[in-house]
């Protein structure tokens, strides 16, 4: 047998089981050592609650003094414009009666001043006569016609006469277009047959030729009111003569201004203006040359249905 390697050494001495046990305790009589208890979660409690709810009660509410404040400022700035507005309309409504004001005092002042001019002109016609007469020509047809024309329009290149239709017929009716425009102590113009109205009587001519137009006057005239006739009676072109306005009266279907005034074959087509050198009418007919014995009973086409007629005006 091999050497014992433990024989030579010396061997600790086994405790007894006596010497290293221990008796129980609960076995002994004594108690069991007490374990820590274990404590369990407590609920909340409820001042822990009242804090939370009263938090979010301030929270609620200062979130409603935001949203009343933004509401405030809301409805103040809507306030604010809607008085800056009804500002603004009353300024404007101040501004439309001054200027209505204003336009009343203007109309007063043209009524006088209109009245002012119809005196000086049944006293003195030369100022009105001397500003008309460059715009009053002769017309003449390649017959031999004879009658008055006058300019309603010009772009300084081009003037438009106004005349009758009877006094153009000869020459519109045999298809000839050209007739000669002319004044007294002036060279001879070739006109244009540019509109022939048969049925109203009127008739549009068109020069080469840089003349002043006259103003078409947009009131009615007024029985009684002072005008100058001015045209070519006979063929004596710059004639002037002066008279009154009689009344406004529906002729055969037309309206007509019924005037007392000297006139005589080729005033046709002539202008009839107010004391304002406006024109109201353009001469038409002499009833006097058809009817024996009817004095001062001529009559005109007013200025309006010529405008509306020809579309010149």
């Amino acid at each position: 047998m091999g050497a014992c390697t433990l024989c030579g050494a010396e061997r600790a001495p086994i405790a007894s089981p006596a010497a290293t046990s221990r008796p129980l305790p609960f076995l002994s009589g004594e108690e069991p050592p007490a374990r820590p208890a274990v404590e369990p979660s407590r609920p909340s409690r409820p001042s822990d609650r009242t804090q939370t709810l009263l938090a979010v009660g301030i929270a609620l509410l200062l979130l409603s003094l935001l949203a009343s404040l933004f509401l405030i400022t809301k409805v103040t700035g809507l306030d604010g414009k809607l008085q800056d507005e009804r500002n603004a309309r009353s300024d404007a409504e101040a501004r439309i009666a001054l200027l209505e004001g204003t336009a009343k005092v203007v109309q007063d002042d043209q009524q006088s001043l209109h009245s002012q001019l119809e005196a000086q002109a049944a006293a003195d016609p030369t100022a009105i006569s001397i500003r008309v007469q460059p715009s009053v020509y002769t017309v003449e047809t390649p017959a031999g016609s004879l009658g008055s024309a006058w300019v309603v329009s010009s772009d300084h290149v081009t003037a438009k006469f106004v005349t009758n239709y009877h006094v153009i017929a000869d020459a519109w009716e045999s298809g000839v277009t050209t007739v000669a425009i002319f004044q007294d102590e002036g060279r001879r113009l070739d006109g244009t047959i540019e509109q022939a109205l048969p049925d109203v009587d009127l008739a549009l001519v068109s020069v080469a030729a840089d003349i002043p137009a006259l103003k078409v006057s947009n009131e009615t005239p007024r029985a009684g009111e002072t005008i100058v006739v001015i045209g070519s009676p006979l063929g004596f072109g710059g004639s002037v003569s002066t008279g009154t306005v009689s009344a406004v009266r529906d002729f055969n279907g037309l309206h007509l201004i019924q005037f007392a005034a000297p006139t005589s074959p080729g005033n046709s087509g002539g202008p009839i203006v107010n004391a304002l050198g406006e024109v109201i009418g353009i001469t038409e007919l002499d009833l006097g040359r058809v009817v024996q014995g009817s004095e001062n009973a001529k009559f005109a086409i007013p200025a309006n249905q010529v405008c509306l007629s020809l579309k010149v005006c």
